[in-house]
Parts: C-alpha cells; sequence; structure tokens
C-alpha cells in the first residue's frame, strides 16, 4: 500500500480530478485518513438522511464517533483499522434479541465498540431484552484462502486475482474463508419473520450458518442458505435479495440464485422482480463496492421505501409497483462502504415471528397456501412498521 501522509496528498489531488482514470487505474489503494471534504460530505448525506427518517416519524439513534486510526492487534496479528460506517454489518436483532455478529474482516475485529454504549442503554432499559455475541473468531492465517497464480508461482492479493480466477470462484463456489471457525456477517441474513436466508459468502461461511442455525432453532426460527451467483467480491445479501413488503424482493439479475433455494418463494408466489440496472457503472473513487448499490434501499414501511435519488429508473419502478418513493442523495457516503440499507439497521419494529410463504399476497384473496388443506382460509394481517428505530453511525477517522 502507500502511507498515509501519501494518501493524503492523493485525496487532495483526486478531489480535483474525481473522474482521472489514469490515477484511478494505476495508483495502490490509499491507506490513512480519508480527506476531511469526503467525511464532511458523507455525514451531510448521513444528515439528510435522518431528517427525511424523523420525518416519517422514526426514531434514530446516532453513536458517538470512535477513533479510528489505531492499529487492530490481536495475539496472532495487526492490523490497520477500517472505517466503522456499516451497523447492518455487525448487528441483527431477532424479535426481542439482539446480536452481535462474529465477522471475518481482521480491520473490523472491534467493531462492535461502536455500539456498545447504545446497546448497554437498550440492556438497561427493556428487562426483556436479550443480548448475545457470536463467538470471536480468532481470524489465524488457516483461516483464509491462500491465492497462488499457477504461472507464475507467486501468492496475488485478494484484489489482483484475474478475470478467470472469479469465473472459476463463481462456478464452483470457492470463498476467501475456509471452515475452521464460525464467521458471519449480519448483512448476510435476510429476515422474513420466522425465516432468515442467509447468504453463503466471503464473509460468512457454513459453519456460521449453523451456529446461527443453532442459536435461533429453540425460537422457531428457521435459518436457509442461499446462494448468489455473483464475479468478484462476494458477500453481503443486501445487493441481491431486497424484501420491500410481503410478497415483494427486488433481486438482482447479475447474481441469480440456484432454483431450488427459491422454493419457499414460489410456493408463496412471491413476485421476485429483477431491478433494472444502475445509472451509472462509477460508484465513486475507490469504492469497494459495486454499481448494485443502486437496490440497497431502506424500506420505512411496507408501502414505502427510500432510494437513492440519481437512481431514476428504480424510481419508476417502484412507483409503478405501488410505493410511496422517496429520495435523498447518498453517492458521497458510497466510499465508506454501503448505502441506505447498509448505513442503517433497525433495532425495532412492530412485527411479528410470522411464516411470510403460506399466504399468496399477490392476490386479492386471503387464501393460505396450504398442501394438505388447499381449501383453508384465513386472513394473516402484516404489522404495518409504525415508528421503527435505527441505528445511524457518525463518521470519522
Amino acid at each position: 500500500g502507500i502511507n498515509a501522509e501519501y494518501g493524503k496528498q492523493w485525496y487532495q489531488r483526486r478531489v480535483r480530478a474525481p473522474n482521472n482514470t489514469h490515477f484511478r487505474d494505476t495508483l495502490l489503494w490509499p491507506r490513512g485518513p480519508k480527506h476531511p471534504s469526503v467525511i464532511r460530505k458523507a455525514n451531510e448525506r448521513l444528515d439528510q438522511l435522518c431528517e427525511i427518517l424523523e420525518g416519517e416519524g422514526v426514531v434514530v439513534r446516532r453513536s458517538d464517533p470512535v477513533l479510528q486510526d489505531r492499529r487492530t492487534v490481536t495475539p496472532n496479528w495487526e492490523v490497520d483499522t477500517q472505517h466503522n460506517s456499516c451497523p447492518r454489518d455487525k448487528l441483527l436483532v431477532v424479535g426481542n434479541e439482539l446480536i452481535e455478529a462474529s465477522m471475518s474482516l481482521r480491520s473490523r475485529f472491534f467493531e462492535e465498540y461502536c455500539y456498545r454504549d447504545l446497546i448497554m442503554e437498550y440492556y438497561k432499559r427493556d428487562p426483556l431484552m436479550i443480548w448475545t455475541a457470536a463467538p470471536k473468531p480468532m481470524l489465524k492465517d488457516t483461516l483464509y484462502r491462500q491465492y497462488m497464480d499457477e504461472q507464475t508461482g507467486k501468492k496475488p492479493t485478494f484484489f489482483q486475482r484475474t478475470n478467470e480466477q472469479m469465473e472459476r470462484e463463481k462456478s464452483e463456489r470457492i470463498y476467501s474463508t475456509l471452515e475452521t471457525e464460525p464467521l458471519w456477517d449480519a448483512a448476510d441474513a435476510t429476515r422474513f419473520g420466522k425465516d432468515i436466508f442467509m447468504r453463503h459468502s466471503n464473509t460468512t461461511n457454513m459453519m456460521g450458518q449453523n451456529w446461527l442455525k443453532r442459536h435461533l432453532a429453540p425460537r422457531g426460527v428457521e435459518v436457509h442458505t442461499i446462494h448468489f451467483d455473483t464475479v468478484g467480491h462476494i458477500c453481503h445479501s443486501d445487493t441481491s435479495l431486497v424484501p420491500l413488503r410481503p410478497g415483494f424482493a427486488l433481486v438482482n439479475p447479475t447474481s441469480p440464485s440456484p432454483e431450488e433455494e427459491l422454493t419457499k418463494f414460489r410456493e408463496g408466489n412471491w413476485k421476485l422482480v429483477n431491478a433494472l440496472d444502475a445509472v451509472s457503472d462509477f460508484t465513486g473513487d475507490w469504492v469497494q463496492s459495486s454499481k448494485w448499490l443502486s437496490i440497497n434501499t431502506l424500506s420505512v414501511s411496507p408501502t414505502k421505501v427510500i432510494i437513492e435519488e440519481s437512481e431514476k429508473p428504480l424510481y419508476n419502478l417502484l412507483t409503478d409497483e405501488g410505493f410511496d418513493v422517496l429520495t435523498t442523495p447518498f453517492r458521497e457516503a458510497y466510499g465508506f462502504g454501503g448505502s441506505l440499507h447498509c448505513s442503517t439497521t433497525d433495532v425495532r419494529r412492530n412485527d411479528s415471528k410470522k411464516d411470510y410463504f403460506v399466504r399468496d399476497y399477490n392476490t386479492n384473496s386471503n387464501t393460505v397456501i396450504d398442501k394438505k388443506f388447499p381449501n383453508k382460509n384465513t386472513v394473516l394481517l402484516f404489522l404495518s412498521l409504525l415508528k421503527p428505530e435505527l441505528i445511524i453511525l457518525i463518521l470519522s477517522n
């Protein structure tokens, strides 16, 4: 990499020349603090999002900024610390339980410290709250796949893999983490009432899924494995499968799931709609995420959703589907790891542990889909998401 001081100089030049492809294609990934103007613009976008949510009656909690310029050190390794800006990746709320995910990146090893004061407040305030931390992984070298260039005999870094390597990994479902200990990111889990669909990815291995499955099974919550066949950096579900209301979800047409893993959606007659292409392939300078941040939207209620303001095709698609679509500028925050969904996490929503796959939500009938009793009728109500509570970070170096 390049040192922090050079990183500052690089950013100063890049702010004046944000589309300089020579810089983008030839310089190594910058290290060190982000330029103050980059942080300021991203915080402005988060503030705007907070205003919209509060205007919709949502309680927004902002955690205090924490120092992120200190190296992460354990008995086995030490690395630079990554900026902490995506609470969706770390925290999973299921009913009255808040679970801290194990995570898989060394640079995010202590990320829960951003939220501990808030979590402690919730814990003291609510005697029914359950607070769980998944087993802390050791993240030794043996956890990570060692990449080897067969022609040169050298070990390229994860981001130096060739297109041929990435295509083979896609077809054979080869991930950068192995099965030496349980790992999972909360952003790989997509919740549907009593069911959670969990992506097998670079950041969530099968041991991690099995840990969560065993943990939640006594509460009647089922965890299902799902794959999204994507080339490149394979992690997190919220740019591949985005449920917006019962019976309706956006899907990424470039990362399809195997048909056998969509059985519950087919049986429940869910409408899985291919998202339209993003307005631009360019998400920003040195942004780690793909253009499919375009569908990293935030659902406020079963009828209302917030999207990034430049995504006009998505706006038209969702309004045609009957949604009330709110827009806000957010591209300046992409460089911190995500869009609207990544940058927030739900703490409280009015919902229940129900089966969202036994009713056909896309007809006028209230018929429950039941192979044994096909004529059985009932009314299943979806509780409107009134006054949900979200956590959003304040960014700092």
